[in-house]
């Protein structure tokens, strides 16, 4: 496994696998109902890192997907 990193807008996941976390960074604080689905889909707020993550597993990878997709739509993968 390597690390990979997608861009969308102002989002961005990392798969990080040599940390095995999937990791979402926003620009800021994310919304209430963001944290909440967040949260259902098993990602945490990690302080040390800035970010929400969840373990390395293709639920985490997908979920992580599925969130930013929603908040980004029509935002062009970088």
């Amino acid at each position: 496994m390597k690390d990979e990193e997608k861009q969308y807008g102002d989002i961005k996941i990392v798969n990080n696998a040599s940390e095995n976390r999937v990791q979402i960074f926003f620009p800021g604080k994310p919304e209430d109902s963001v944290r909440s689905e967040l949260k259902h889909s098993g990602f945490r707020w990690s302080p040390s890192n800035g970010c929400w993550q969840a373990f390395y597993n293709n639920r985490s990878k997908y979920c992580a997907e599925l969130i930013v997709k929603k908040l980004t739509e029509n935002v062009p993968v970088q």
